[in-house]
């Protein structure tokens, strides 16, 4: 069975735009990237850092179940040097997040879909409204628009450039 996935892709250290494209590839190597988000310059959430994020978002098509892509994107991850010691927000080289898949919604300690902070991040919803245009949302049944009228986020997502 295939299935529709969103993912968030974040990187605020070294080359930015170059760890986000290198994950773009490790992920086209098990499943097929149907479309790409811009890319967007945002401040960091959560945390204090002085280091900006790029962030863009794709939707791929891929056979795995949820929990076997959040191995697959973990393991991406890992291979290009992320290093997470705890639990917190901190600067990373790369941030895969799955979004949305299908319309499921999931909840254990180890994976949450839909994305629980989405609503809140402003950046996640410009993402989502890149790739899903006005259509509604998986597991939100809303378009992004709806959810970007109630966002109470008010940090800045820069347009970078267009994919």
């Amino acid at each position: 069975m295939i299935h529709i996935v969103s993912i968030a892709l974040g990187s605020n250290l070294g080359d930015k735009k170059e760890n986000i494209n290198r994950a773009i590839c490790l992920i086209k190597q098990f499943s097929t990237v149907t479309k790409q988000a811009k890319i967007y310059k945002t401040e960091p959430w959560g945390y204090n850092t002085k280091n900006h994020y790029l962030n863009t978002g794709v939707t791929i098509e891929t056979k795995y179940s949820p929990f076997q892509l959040l191995k697959k994107l973990k393991e991406i991850e890992k291979k290009m040097g992320r290093i997470k010691l705890r639990d917190v927000y901190e600067d990373r080289i790369i941030d895969l997040d799955i979004l949305t898949f299908d319309n499921l919604k999931i909840s254990t300690k180890e994976l949450i879909i839909p994305h629980p902070k989405i609503a809140e991040r402003k950046f996640s919803i410009v993402i989502l409204k890149d790739l899903y245009l006005n259509k509604l949302i998986p597991g939100f049944q809303v378009n992004a628009q709806c959810l970007l009228e109630k966002c109470e986020d008010k940090q800045e997502v820069q347009l970078v450039n267009e994919v």
